[in-house]
């Protein structure tokens, strides 16, 4: 998913300074969206994750109907951009299809969290409501580095002592203790 949001926010990059060129056309460039995106439902946490998740499927299918393509590339080799970018945003949106809402808990009338399967993992994300509707504040993933323990190996410790049966753990780096890390925010920032 990370590469989705990447990939699509770097293209409404692209796109934004191409429109905002004074009117200059580059030749070459073809940039046209054959569907509206859908709108953002955010009256309810789980209205709000799913659709979403149709703004970022219709985000990787608008590839197939608008590429940028620079005007230094043959044909052969704009007909093999095409397809495998086609191929890609295909089986991203059919990975999209398969994410599904397990638990929404609403802890207050400005703050949820909905638990989400996403992307072959279980996810996190930290909702709240300023008053006009609901907004993502945060989505974490369970840490890789210490499998949402919080807690990680002491191999430094582990060394002085190799006969030892009981592997020293220390707190995790990565995630600070918590055993989930987010994924728009370093560990650093809480």
């Amino acid at each position: 998913m990370k590469s989705i949001i990447c990939h699509c926010l770097s293209f409404f990059i692209i796109a934004t300074f191409l429109s905002s060129c004074n009117g200059e056309k580059e030749k070459g460039f073809n940039l046209r969206f054959s569907s509206p995106p859908p709108t953002i439902d955010r009256s309810t946490p789980d209205r709000l994750i799913r659709s979403t998740w149709s703004y970022y499927s219709w985000l990787t299918s608008i590839t197939n109907d608008s590429t940028l393509l620079p005007s230094f590339l043959s044909d052969r080799a704009r007909y093999a951009l095409l397809e495998r970018t086609r191929k890609e945003k295909l089986e991203s949106a059919k990975a999209i299809e398969k994410y599904d809402i397990l638990k929404v808990s609403t802890e207050t009338e400005s703050r949820a969290t909905v638990i989400a399967w996403e992307d072959k993992d279980t996810l996190s994300y930290i909702l709240t409501n300023p008053g006009n509707g609901w907004l993502v504040d945060d989505r974490q993933v369970k840490c890789w580095k210490c499998s949402g323990s919080g807690k990680e190996t002491d191999y430094e410790s582990w060394k002085t002592d190799l006969y030892s049966s009981v592997e020293p753990k220390k707190t995790c780096t990565s995630c600070d203790g918590r055993g989930v890390r987010s994924t728009y925010y370093s560990h650093t920032e809480k």
